[in-house]
Order: C-alpha cells, then sequence, then structure tokens
C-alpha cells in the first residue's frame, strides 16, 4: 500500500531511520546529502507498495523499554555464546525442537516485536504465528531435554511480558500483572 496523505505519518519512522542509513553511508552531514536522503527515502517507500506498519497499541514506557532492551541484548550475548560452545565443543549435529508457546498479546505490533526478537537470539527462531489459538511456534537450539524445552517455554513468555510492559495496551499489561500475581 502507498503511504496516503492521512497515513503518511505512520511511514515517520522508516523514513527517518532510511534517511539516517543514507547519511552514514555518504559519511557527511552537508545540507544536500539529508535533503537527498528523503527524497529517496521518500520514493522507496512510495514505490515498494509496503504494508502499513503494524501498530503498538499501547504506551511507551521509557524505563520498561530500557528493561526489555537491556534483557534482549543480555539473551543476544549468552545465546550467541552458547550456541558458538555447542559448536565448538560438539560439532556435528545437535538437537533441536519446534516448541508451542502459549502467548498473551492481542496487538499485532506486538506480536510482530515479539517473533522478532526471538527470532533475534541464536538458536532460536519464531517460526508461525497462530493468533486464532494464541500460540507461537518457536524453533530451539540445542534442545536435549524436557528441562531445555520448558526453558525455552519460559524464555519467550518473559521476552512477550517485556515487551508487554515496555509498549503494551494498559489491558494486556493488566492481564500479564494479573496473571503473575496467580503464580
Amino acid at each position: 500500500m502507498r503511504p496516503n496523505k492521512t497515513g503518511a505519518l505512520a511511514w515517520l519512522p522508516e523514513l527517518c531511520w532510511l534517511v539516517v542509513v543514507w547519511v552514514l553511508l555518504w559519511g557527511s552531514v552537508s545540507p544536500l546529502v539529508p535533503l537527498t536522503g528523503i527524497a529517496i527515502a521518500a520514493a522507496a517507500l512510495w514505490t515498494a507498495r509496503l504494508p502499513r506498519p503494524a501498530p503498538l497499541t499501547g504506551r511507551l514506557r521509557p524505563v520498561r523499554l530500557l528493561v526489555y532492551v537491556g534483557d534482549l541484548v543480555g539473551e543476544l550475548f549468552s545465546s550467541a555464546v552458547q550456541v558458538s560452545w555447542q559448536a565448538i565443543r560438539y560439532g556435528g549435529p545437535a538437537g533441536g525442537a519446534l516448541v508451542s508457546v502459549p502467548i498473551r498479546a492481542h496487538s499485532g505490533g506486538l506480536l510482530l516485536v515479539t517473533a522478532n526478537s526471538v527470532s533475534l537470539t541464536p538458536g532460536n527462531v519464531a517460526v508461525e504465528l497462530d493468533r486464532e489459538n494464541g500460540r507461537l511456534f518457536v524453533h530451539g537450539f540445542p534442545i536435549r531435554s524436557e528441562r531445555e524445552v520448558e526453558d525455552l517455554r519460559r524464555f519467550v513468555v518473559r521476552i512477550e511480558a517485556r515487551v508487554i510492559r515496555a509498549v503494551g495496551s494498559p489491558q494486556d499489561l493488566r492481564a500479564i500483572e494479573q496473571e503473575e500475581k496467580r503464580r
């Protein structure tokens, strides 16, 4: 879909990101570089026929967003070390598993951020999202026991909770807080 006048603001983050990349590629901030970056980014977004960005239904909570980003960076590092150690120590094929994880978020934007956060961590890939039944299917590596399957489920639930706390709707936030009180 092409951006229209009423929905053009929805494309502002993508436009800004493309302009930043353009300026970094040129390595210069002379007035002409950002201006041509804006023109090229707008043309790219206009002609690419991308779907509208998935909206995040909640409000931004900066402190919780920092906690989410810090947790994700920590997971990226520890997962990379774990997968690297697996490759160096054992070599050859290692066990993996496709794990079904119940999800609580309802917003397409929250689901997208959760699935991408899971996929960013080495050894995990979000394979399918079943919104109808509230399930995210994740392939995890290495998985050698039922305990590691449960660890992967807990990891995905924790990432989803951090995403909801950072940018989720008040309803989603209340739902996870009530669920945590029941535990």
